[in-house]
C-alpha cells in the first residue's frame, strides 16, 4: 500500500507541470480558469493528476468555492509540496485579483526547475548506489580473471623451486 501511495505521488509530481502548462495555454488562449480546467480534464489522457483535476472541477461544480476545493486538494496530498504550491498560487491569484495565466506560467516554470533539480540530486546519488554492487560482484570477478592465469603460470613454472635446491 505504501508503495502504491508513493507511486501515485511520484506520478502527480511528474505530471503536474504538464497539466499546469495546458491550463496556462488555455487561459492564455482566452478561456477562464474553469473552462480551461474542464478542457484539460476532457482532452487529456487519463492519469492520476487528471483524475484529481476532475475531482476539483466536480467539487466546484457542485457548489464548493474554488478556494475551498483547492485547499482540499492540497490537504489530500499534503506530502506533495508541488501540489500545495499549485493550490496556494491559484488561491493567492484569486484573492489578489492578479492574472491567473501569469501565475500558471511562473508556477509551471518553477516546477520544471524543481523537477530538474530533483533529477540532478538523483543523478548525484547514483554513483554511491553503484559502489556496493561494483565492489561485491564486479571487482572480484575481474580480479579472478586477471589473477587466475598468473597463478596457474606460477604453479606450472614454480620459480621458487630453484631456491630450495630441488630440480625438475
Amino acid at each position: 500500500l505504501r508503495g502504491k501511495i508513493k507511486r501515485v505521488k511520484q506520478v502527480i509530481i511528474r505530471d503536474l507541470p504538464d497539466s499546469i502548462d495546458l491550463l496556462g495555454l488555455c487561459v492564455n488562449a482566452g478561456l477562464d480558469f474553469m473552462l480551461a480546467l474542464k478542457w484539460v480534464v476532457e482532452k487529456s489522457p487519463p492519469s492520476v493528476m487528471i483524475n484529481e483535476l476532475n475531482t476539483l472541477l466536480q467539487e466546484i461544480n457542485v457548489g464548493k468555492t474554488r478556494r475551498d476545493a483547492l485547499k482540499d486538494l492540497s490537504r489530500k496530498y499534503s506530502d506533495v509540496p508541488d501540489l500545495a504550491t499549485f493550490s496556494r498560487t491559484l488561491i493567492q491569484a484569486d484573492k489578489m485579483g492578479t492574472s491567473v495565466s501569469e501565475a500558471l506560467n511562473l508556477l509551471s516554470e518553477d516546477m520544471r526547475l524543481s523537477r530538474f533539480q530533483r533529477g540532478e540530486q538523483m543523478a548525484m546519488k547514483a554513483p554511491m548506489k553503484l559502489l556496493v554492487p561494483l565492489l561485491l560482484f564486479i571487482f572480484p570477478v575481474v580480479g579472478i580473471l586477471v589473477a587466475c592465469p598468473i597463478f596457474l603460470e606460477f604453479i606450472e613454472s614454480n620459480p621458487l623451486s630453484g631456491l630450495t635446491g630441488e630440480t625438475k
